[in-house]
């Protein structure tokens, strides 16, 4: 992307960067997806090894970085808002159930405040419904938030997608989780 300006005048521009209640200048955000980790041999390119992944988020940790939910992370991109100066979203992929969280998740919550993500496939299928009941729960809890995966999965959008297609993928996706 070719970045631009969004504020024209440079003295306003400035302003707004090193306002106290802004992100300081140098934030990242560091997405890391985790689609399966696994506590037996990794066999796919997409897991990780349950020693690999207790690694890695010790590693974040020690390296300074926080984790932040959707919400911090979109005010964060739109309006500068004030993050952790190294922040990382952890998001899960392909709506988990609740044990998974538990088991994975849960003692980074508890002991250093870390929310996750929970890519939900809103799909209303037997595993959704199977794996809703949980996950409400941990909404309401406040340590996983749940973010659109799309409607459907594995039919990717491309630009040949209708829009028909495109827009059932993303509002079906809002209604459902809105609905639940």
């Amino acid at each position: 992307d070719t970045p631009h300006t969004y504020i024209k005048d440079s003295c306003q521009a400035l302003k707004a960067k090193w306002d106290p209640n802004n992100a300081v200048p140098g934030t990242v955000v560091m997405p890391i997806m985790f689609h399966s980790i696994t506590k037996g041999e990794v066999t796919a390119a997409d897991q990780i090894s349950f020693t690999d992944f207790k690694k890695t988020m010790n590693d974040l940790h020690d390296m300074g970085f926080q984790a932040i939910d959707m919400q911090q992370a979109a005010d964060f991109l739109y309006n500068n808002a004030k993050i952790p100066q190294r922040s990382v979203l952890l998001i899960v992929d392909d709506r988990k159930y609740r044990e998974y969280f538990d088991k994975t998740f849960k003692t980074y919550y508890d002991e250093w405040g870390w929310k996750v993500v929970n890519a939900w496939i809103n799909l209303d299928d037997s595993i959704g419904a199977l794996a809703l009941p949980g996950n409400v729960e941990l909404e309401n809890e406040g340590w996983v938030d749940h973010q659109s995966h799309g409607y459907i999965h594995n039919i990717g959008m491309t630009d040949d997608s209708t829009d028909d297609f495109l827009k059932g993928n993303f509002l079906g996706s809002r209604e459902l989780i809105k609905k639940n």
